[in-house]
């Protein structure tokens, strides 16, 4: 029997501004700027994005961190 392909979710590909808190230790606001900022440079690139949301993998790339972001989702 074949595994079922694992489907990935917004959580899996993207981090919120709570998530960029909790990695920084910045404010809320501090937060959106990164992303916001962040995402100007993705769009600049050619890239899509979405508002209140950064890429996982371009936001550890930037922040130079060796962080597997296909970790096991949170419980």
């Amino acid at each position: 029997m074949a595994a079922k392909a694992k489907i990935n979710t917004a959580r899996d590909l993207f981090y919120f501004s709570d998530d960029i808190m909790r990695i920084t230790g910045f404010s809320q606001s501090k937060s959106y700027k990164i992303i916001k900022q962040m995402n100007k440079e993705l769009e600049a690139q050619g890239k899509l994005t979405f508002e209140g949301r950064v890429s996982k993998r371009y936001f550890n790339e930037r922040l130079g961190l060796d962080v597997d972001t296909r970790q096991k989702s949170r419980a």
